[in-house]
């Protein structure tokens, strides 16, 4: 990967942190033309780059939909379960919310991001990273933090098992990433020549 579609690849994966971190704490309007912004400079750094977040979106989103929602959702049913102080409730509405928002939108930003760095990074790394995002992004807001560390069985049983799901899904995720690239490979980019 050269200087240009690494710049390309940090900025598409600045946009996402910026749609998540920015979204999380002051909303997602402001981070609409941040997001929007670093995406275009994605694009102009590395051509072809909508391809790949294409199928990143499309992988991400699929794994998201059949791993990462209701693997968080069967997680939340185990948290409501072990707390003594509350009568689990479960509901087909909020079942599909999250399976919609946090398996399909969540999980394809978070497929952008992985099928973005892929080739910055080691491919050993990239699980590693999606589990410490997906984490990362639960102790963004202070409701699921508290929740996290004071319900049910606590941080020791909690955290493991919201980042068990996420390893769940990014293993899912590369999987399907590398089948969809299958079908339809990514022009290969010349590397620079390497002097001895």
């Amino acid at each position: 990967m050269n200087k240009n579609e690494a710049l390309g690849a940090v900025s598409a994966m600045l946009a996402i942190v910026s749609l998540f971190g920015i979204g999380l704490s002051v909303g997602f309007l402001p981070a609409l033309p941040v997001a929007a912004v670093l995406f275009y400079l994605s694009q102009r750094f590395r051509p072809g780059s909508w391809r790949s977040m294409a199928t990143g979106f499309a992988s991400g989103g699929l794994a998201g939909v059949l791993v990462l929602g209701p693997g968080f959702r069967l997680a939340m049913r185990v948290v409501a379960i072990l707390e003594p102080s509350q009568t689990p409730e479960f509901s087909v509405a909020g079942t599909m919310m999250i399976i919609v928002f946090v398996g399909g939108l969540f999980g394809g930003l978070l497929g952008v991001a992985i099928s973005s760095i892929t080739g910055l990074v080691p491919s050993r790394a990239l699980t590693p990273m999606a589990v410490g995002a997906v984490v990362g992004l639960l102790f963004l807001s202070s409701d699921l933090r508290s929740e996290l560390t004071t319900l049910g069985a606590g941080p020791w049983v909690n955290i493991p098992m919201f980042a068990g799901v996420a390893a769940l899904y990014s293993f899912a995720s590369n999987r399907l990433r590398d089948r969809f690239r299958g079908s339809h490979p990514e022009p290969v980019t010349p590397q620079a020549e390497v002097r001895a």
